[in-house]
């Protein structure tokens, strides 16, 4: 995909039972946005089960994700795949969960670790603030190899639950001094678009966000109030997002 507005299009037209977007968030100006998309379709096996996983045997240095090493990582992993794409049959293990191929991958970033953010905008909103959040992550350096846009149906589990139709981002983001920053401006975009944050990867959200991402968080307390009076259960995200009301 060339850019931003070539993802979204393909993603509206794809027809196969699968699809995910992975983004090369070192590239700006034209390039925005550019990146490969995977389809994939049921087919029969046999395949081979899941060999032996390599690891990452220590925590790299933290010059491993410089801006400059992740460009060029990024540059070369974009290149893998031809301009006019390619087939093949591939084991489901190595399509839907690519990363369990490599244990300790967190490693990657180094003793720091990073942030993962991810949020879900409606498609109203999509092409209008994807492309503001991907300049703030790209101007920032702060971003990894690891970005990924999937198209969300209109499927949703309950209250509090995370999705809604249309578009989902998820980037990595190194722990730096920077990241802080960048996290605020990213939540606040999503806001903005009438979208939500993943609660359960997010470490950076303020409670007053809570009540315009999840319209029926006053229902969720009430329910939380009748099977747990004495406010037995409460985590540390609760505590934070204010989840539970104040007591």
């Amino acid at each position: 995909m060339e850019d931003l507005d070539a993802f979204i299009e393909a993603f509206n037209q794809s027809r196969a039972d699968f699809s995910v977007g992975w983004l090369d968030l070192a590239a700006g100006g034209i390039h925005l946005g550019r990146g490969i998309l995977e389809e994939a379709n049921f087919s029969s096996g046999p395949f081979a089960p899941p060999a032996k996983r390599r690891a990452v045997p220590f925590n790299l240095p933290g010059f491993a994700m410089s801006r400059p090493l992740v460009k060029l990582f990024n540059w070369a992993y974009l290149r893998r795949v031809p301009a006019d794409g390619r087939d093949r049959e591939r084991p489901l293990h190595k399509f839907f969960f690519p990363l369990d191929g490599l244990a300790h991958w967190n490693r990657l970033y180094g003793k720091r670790g990073f942030h993962q953010f991810q949020c879900v905008l409606p498609d109203e909103s999509a092409s209008a603030i994807l492309p503001q959040m991907l300049e703030a992550v790209v101007a920032s350096g702060l971003a990894s190899p690891l970005c990924v846009l999937k198209r969300m149906g209109h499927g949703r589990a309950g209250m509090m639950s995370f999705p809604m139709e249309g578009f989902t981002l998820a980037v990595d983001i190194v722990n730096r001094p920077a990241a802080k920053a960048l996290l605020a401006k990213l939540n606040a975009l999503t806001k903005d678009g009438g979208g939500r944050v993943y609660l359960a990867k997010d470490s950076s959200l303020e409670a007053s966000y809570l009540p315009d991402f999840h319209p029926e968080l006053a229902a969720f307390r009430e329910q939380l109030g009748a099977v747990d009076p004495a406010r037995v259960f409460i985590t540390d995200l609760a505590e934070r997002l204010n989840i539970r009301g104040e007591a």
